[in-house]
C-alpha cells in the first residue's frame, strides 16, 4: 500500500512540473502581433489603414504599403493566414509577402491573391550589377476569395521557400544576406492576416 501511494505521489508531482509535449512545442512559436503593432513599422504616410480586430486579426482597408516587424530574421519559419474580403469581383485581389528584405529594398517578394505564388526578387549578382528575377508560381494553391489561406515561409541560409495551403509555390536561393526583414504588403485590396507567427531555425 505504501509503495502504491508513493507511486501516485511521484506521478502527481511529475504532472505538475513536466508540461505536455504539445504545450512545449507551441511555446517555440512567437506571436508577432502580440504587442498591438507597437513593434511594427509601415511604409506609408497619412492615416494608418492597418488595424487589429477584437479577434486578433490584422486588417488593411485598401491601403497600398508594407507593414514590417521591427527586427531582422535569420533562419527559421514565418507563418500566417490571409484572406481577401469579397467585393463581388472575381479578380483584382492583390497582396504580397516579402522575405530576406534588405533596408535598401532588395529581397524576395511572393504575390498573394491574383497570380498567387508569383515570385519577384532583386539581388546583387556575382558582379556589382543588380539583378532581377521573376518567376511564375510553381502550382495553383490559393483558395477562393473569402476563404483563409495558410502560408509558410521557410528561411535557411540564402534560401527562401514559400508554401501556400501545403503546396510549394515559390523558391529563391540567391538572397543577398542570410538575415533580413519580413514584410506584409497590401496593394489596394482589403486583406486580413491572422496567426502571424515566427519560429527560430536550428
Amino acid at each position: 500500500m505504501r509503495t502504491l501511494l508513493l507511486g501516485l505521489w511521484i506521478a502527481l508531482i511529475a504532472t505538475q512540473y513536466s508540461p505536455p509535449r504539445a504545450m512545449s512545442a507551441e511555446r517555440e512559436w512567437t506571436d508577432l502581433l502580440a504587442h498591438n503593432l507597437r513593434d511594427w513599422t509601415r511604409t506609408g504616410d497619412g492615416k494608418n489603414p492597418w488595424r487589429l480586430t477584437a479577434e486578433g486579426s490584422l486588417v488593411c482597408e485598401k491601403g497600398n504599403e508594407l507593414y514590417t516587424p521591427d527586427r531582422e530574421f535569420a533562419d527559421g519559419t514565418f507563418k500566417f493566414e490571409y484572406r481577401f474580403r469579397p467585393n463581388g469581383e472575381k479578380t483584382g485581389f492583390k497582396a504580397a509577402v516579402w522575405a530576406r528584405q534588405s533596408r535598401n529594398g532588395f529581397g524576395c517578394r511572393v504575390a498573394l491573391g491574383d497570380n498567387c505564388g508569383a515570385l519577384s526578387a532583386t539581388f546583387q549578382g556575382a558582379s556589382d550589377r543588380t539583378k532581377s528575377l521573376e518567376e511564375k508560381p510553381l502550382t495553383k494553391a490559393a483558395r477562393p476569395i473569402g476563404e483563409w489561406n495558410q502560408v509558410l515561409v521557410v528561411l535557411e541560409g540564402r534560401m527562401v521557400n514559400v508554401s501556400v495551403n501545403d503546396k510549394l509555390v515559390a523558391s529563391f536561393s540567391q538572397s543577398d544576406t542570410t538575415k533580413g526583414l519580413i514584410s506584409l504588403e497590401a496593394e489596394g485590396s482589403t486583406v486580413e492576416f491572422r496567426d502571424v507567427m515566427w519560429k527560430n531555425g536550428k
